[in-house]
């Protein structure tokens, strides 16, 4: 199965992050990207599809997860915007959300459309409440983000 060699979507590197592109299957592959980022390394064998990290966030854990899409069932979902994508794009929800992986995962959604494609950008924060701290480090790693 070919790899995918020079992604068209990932994050510029930056100390203290680490990321991953899955490689999805062959249909798959012709429309979508996905990529992950973590601050707290994203688990070895299993990078190619981390979700066994997320439901485990320490409390200063963040992991951003972006999925890219050149046609999507639902475009108007994904609102034009300017790039680099911001935490301010999207939503916040603290707690109690559908699919949450674990009582204490926080998440922001984005939904956009930009540099030709339809980007989706869950963020997980290891809190409730996430400190200022952890916004800001995942806005900075948004800003490194490459579509």
């Amino acid at each position: 199965m070919p790899t995918i060699a020079s992604p068209p979507v990932a994050f510029k590197e930056a100390p203290g992050w680490e990321q991953t592109v899955v490689e999805l299957d062959e249909k798959l592959r012709t429309n979508n990207v996905v990529v992950w980022s973590s601050n707290i390394g994203l688990g070895g064998e299993h990078r190619r599809w981390p979700l066994h990290v997320v439901p485990h966030l320490p409390p200063h854990g963040v992991v951003v997860f972006v999925s890219t899409a050149l046609e999507v069932d639902d475009p108007d979902s994904y609102p034009a915007r300017e790039l680099p994508l911001r935490l301010q794009d999207g939503y916040f929800v603290a707690d109690v959300y559908q699919g949450q992986p674990a009582p204490h995962v926080s998440t922001t959604l984005i939904y956009a459309r930009a540099g030709g494609r339809y980007i989706f950008v869950q963020i997980y924060y290891g809190a409730n409440t996430p400190s200022e701290e952890m916004f800001a480090e995942a806005d900075a790693e948004l800003e490194r983000l490459t579509v």
